[in-house]
């Protein structure tokens, strides 16, 4: 099932644009289930109906969802994962395991 990640939602202060964070829930290794129902046009769907709840109405798809990408069992992005000196972790790392992956939908109203 998807679901929006509120705290990595972002938008600007006027509503007229932002970007909303879908989750699938669908677990794995592998993550094939996820991949499907986030690529799904399900992902678009939610995230105009959350913009449009959050101001952003009415919502249009504003570019190309960015994704599906995974975050681990902290909610962080892989990629943003670091030790405590700043560096990359390994690969094996506990924290460098995938947990869920998401996607990014950027939203917008239309200019009036």
């Amino acid at each position: 099932m998807l679901k929006v990640v509120d705290a990595a939602c972002v938008f600007e202060p006027d509503r007229s644009r932002g970007q909303v964070t879908i989750e699938s829930d669908q677990g794995g290794p592998p993550f094939t289930d996820a991949f499907q129902e986030l690529e799904g046009q399900g992902s678009v769907q939610l995230a105009q109906q959350y913009a449009c709840a959050m101001g952003c109405a009415p919502a249009y798809l504003n570019g190309n969802k960015i994704g599906p990408y995974p975050v681990n069992a902290e909610g962080l992005s892989l990629e943003n994962v670091r030790d405590e000196k700043g560096q990359p972790l390994h690969q094996s790392h506990p924290r460098m395991q995938p947990s869920r992956y998401r996607v990014d939908v950027p939203v917008s109203r239309p200019i009036r």
